[in-house]
């Protein structure tokens, strides 16, 4: 029997919006692991607070997966106060 260690990890997410194009009111937004054991995604969906901003940011959240963790990726997706949905671009790992 092979049990494979547990790997503790904290991230932190978020965006900005072009102003031009609105304030954030809600997202879907997820951050996707990948260890050599697994493949699994974070929800972070919510709305947008407050409206006078045009970030936002998960602050730190912990996670523990089995496997050594690979990599790490943020992506979503966010509706605007002028209605306008904007998708991440070219999510990066850090």
């Amino acid at each position: 029997m092979h049990l494979s260690p547990i790997s503790t990890r904290k991230y932190s997410t978020g965006y900005t919006i072009y102003e031009s194009k609105g304030r954030p009111v809600s997202h879907h937004w997820s951050v996707t692991v990948s260890s050599a054991d697994a493949i699994r995604s974070y929800n972070n969906n919510g709305l947008a607070s407050p409206l006078t901003s045009s970030s936002w940011n998960s602050g730190w959240k912990g996670i523990k997966q089995t496997g050594r963790i690979n990599s790490m990726m943020a992506s979503g997706d966010v509706l605007t106060t002028f209605g306008v949905y904007c998708t991440s671009g070219n999510p990066t790992w850090k």
